[in-house]
């Protein structure tokens, strides 16, 4: 069962060939199974009225008879199916349905099992990405750069299509991209309070929509200008550590379907990496131009100005000085 998807899926192999099938987890015996935890033997299935006959059309496969019972776990409750088909003589027994319950219970285990190595991966996998980019936001001044690799990080944790982040500018009070993925050109700008990211600027609360067109807030102008299809977002604040708003954070189009509790608190990492990196890099800019409008003044002066190192080395002479002893 996907339950983001709320679908029943399986790779079903036929001849030595696999096939996937998907469908909503409500339909068909296996879906009936699925909802009411109970075992089912059917010799007819024609004579059913749950029976999906558009597996059999998908597959190219007829079934006749079949035995279904849920896999369920202690913790996750039923998670799946499992099914046989056909029996090749006479009827499925009380014993066939036991013994496909004993396979129903060691899959259930396999299963959590494969979920627990699966998520242990992903952690491993967020924490060293998540290290990765706290180094560069540690060693790297170029700012540009360093968004672009923690937005590139956004989406592939938060497994989504492409991740947006907005910065504030405080002159024209607008938002405007300074990275955007998926725009080839161009930057997106927009008043600071228009939209899901306006919304989310101006409030400083998180916004997780599972269906874009769907909410009054969410503003399609930028689907338009652009020829994409939103339908999910995550939209979060980014702000500095005196506790000042600089820009949003934005990711798009979860595969699979909405953004969840979890996705939240792993951007949440992310939008904090991003607002030190912005941050270190205006107070560099900063120093930068301190340090530039005093040598443009040193060298304004009509005294002769020389810097001398603490080895006695000199570092420095404005251009009265170098004049005067032709330096």
């Amino acid at each position: 069962h996907n339950p983001l998807s709320d679908t029943l899926f399986s790779h079903s192999t036929q001849n030595d060939s696999q096939q996937e099938i998907q469908f909503p987890s409500h339909l068909g015996i296996a879906g009936s199974v699925f909802l009411t935890g109970k075992t089912e033997s059917i010799h007819d299935v024609h004579s059913d009225s749950r029976f999906n006959a558009d597996i059999d059309l998908q597959t190219g496969f007829t079934t006749q008879s079949l035995l279904c019972t849920p896999i369920q776990t202690a913790s996750s409750g039923i998670i799946g199916v499992i099914q046989a088909l056909n029996k090749h003589e006479g009827q499925f027994t009380p014993q066939d349905a036991t013994f496909l319950e004993a396979m129903a219970l060691v899959s259930a285990k396999a299963f959590v099992t494969a979920r627990l190595c699966q998520d242990l991966e992903r952690a491993r996998r967020e924490e060293s990405q998540l290290l990765a980019v706290t180094t560069a936001v540690s060693r790297e001044l170029n700012l540009k750069p360093l968004l672009t690799m923690i937005m590139n990080s956004v989406t592939q944790i938060l497994d989504a299509d492409r991740s947006t982040l907005f910065l504030h500018d405080p002159r024209t009070d607008e938002l405007w991209s300074e990275v955007a993925q998926g725009i080839d050109r161009g930057e997106i700008r927009f008043p600071s309070n228009m939209g899901i990211a306006g919304s989310v600027f101006s409030s400083g609360k998180t916004i997780n929509i599972p269906d874009a067109y769907a909410d009054s807030r969410f503003n399609p102008e930028i689907d338009r200008k652009t020829g994409y299809r939103t339908f999910s977002i995550l939209c979060m604040p980014i702000d500095n550590k005196r506790g000042v708003r600089i820009g949003v954070i934005q990711v798009l189009n979860k595969s699979g379907g909405p953004f969840k509790h979890g996705d939240e608190r792993r951007l949440e990492a992310f939008a904090s990496q991003a607002a030190v990196a912005i941050e270190n890099a205006r107070l560099f800019e900063d120093i930068l131009r301190a340090h530039n409008d005093n040598r443009r003044i040193v060298e304004s002066m009509t005294d002769g100005v020389i810097s001398i190192s603490p080895e006695g080395t000199i570092f420095h002479a404005n251009q009265t000085a170098r004049t005067f002893f032709s330096i």
